[in-house]
Parts: structure tokens; sequence; C-alpha cells
């Protein structure tokens, strides 16, 4: 894989490779566009530890902005940063790269490992990173009433949408039947919708 890969990819160097296995495909990445979030800021206290964000699901990067150099305008100094990959370890390998002498957790090259609630950052005191993520979806919600006692009636403003995009909704239709035990195909789906829409309803 060229150097390069990660930072033409994703605008961040060094480090290892981030974990994309849900991009191998752009049919996949594009049906889950609508629930990458914008980059979040993660505040990291003195332990280390920073809360992931209440709708987290799936880490696409972590990364942060490390001074690369001073550069100098006559008497004036700006610093310079560049943004750079942080490892995602597992508990298996935090501890290794820990104790390493050849490359251990520093500002410039930190580590984060993920927890149920919160992530862990070496150096402890790294203040502040930024994540990209993938966050739940919404829980989508048929609301309806029931003037007569017995016939169900949509209500729509009660209602909410989910947000998978069309071309996964009769996945979610088929996954809905199986669930109440009905067992019928995309085609079929397809060809009783078609009969709906001829009925007028």
């Amino acid at each position: 894989m060229p150097e390069n890969y990660q930072e033409a990819h994703y605008g961040v160097s060094g480090g290892a490779q981030p974990k994309i296995a849900y991009e191998a495909t752009q049919k996949i990445a594009d049906d889950l566009l609508p629930f990458k979030r914008d980059p979040f800021t993660l505040f990291v206290d003195n332990n280390g530890q920073s809360p992931l964000p209440s709708d987290y699901a799936h880490v696409i990067i972590v990364w942060k902005l490390v001074r690369v150099s001073n550069k100098y305008s006559g008497a004036q100094s700006f610093l310079n940063f560049k943004p750079s990959n942080i490892d995602i370890l597992t508990g298996d390998q935090s501890p290794i790269r820990r104790a390493s002498q050849v490359l251990p957790p520093s500002l410039n090259n930190p580590i984060c490992e993920f927890y149920p609630t919160y992530i862990q950052f070496y150096p402890m005191n790294i203040l502040t990173a930024q994540m990209t993520y993938l966050g739940m979806p919404k829980t989508a919600v048929w609301a309806y009433t029931s003037p007569d006692g017995r016939t169900p009636q949509f209500d729509p403003t009660n209602s909410i949408d989910t947000d998978w995009p069309p071309s996964c909704h009769f996945d979610l239709e088929v996954r809905i039947l199986q669930f109440f035990g009905i067992n019928l195909g995309m085609q079929d789906i397809y060809a009783y919708s078609e009969q709906f829409k001829e009925n007028g309803n």
C-alpha cells in the first residue's frame, strides 16, 4: 500500500491504517452515509479518558493536530500544525505499545483504546482529539390512532421515518416481516406493493 494512501484518503498522516471494513463496497458506503457524523471534538480529562458520543455506533478515524515545525516571518513565529492519525489499539496491543522503547505513546504519536462508554488515550495529557464516526440510526415509529377501537389509522404527526436511504427499504421490509414470522422475498413484496398502488391505495 502506498505510504501516502492514508493522507490522500483521510487527510491525515502517520500511524496505523483506520479500520474501514464497512466501506468494503461503494454500495455499503453509500447506504451508511446518513449515519456518518461530522468530526466530533473529544475533550480528554486528567485520566486520559473521553466519553463516547451518545449516538456512537462505529469509529471511522481518530486524529489530532500536532505541531510539525515553526515558521518564521520577520520577528514573528508561526506554529505549523498538521492532522495526525491516532492509533486505535486493542486491549492486547495497548500495553505492548505503552511499554515500547522504540515508539512509546507521545503527544505527537498518541494511541487510544475503546471501552463501552469512553475512549482511553495515552499519553493522558493530550487534552483534545477529533473523531469521525458512524452514529446509531433513529428508531423508526409507525404511530397510529384507532377512532373505532379496531382499525389502526396512520398518524403522521407522531410517526418517525427511518433515516436509512430508500435503496435499503426493501431489505428493511423483509427483516420486519421476518420478525413477525412472515417470510416473503423482495420480489413478493415488490409485487404486493405494485398491486397495492394499482388498487388506488
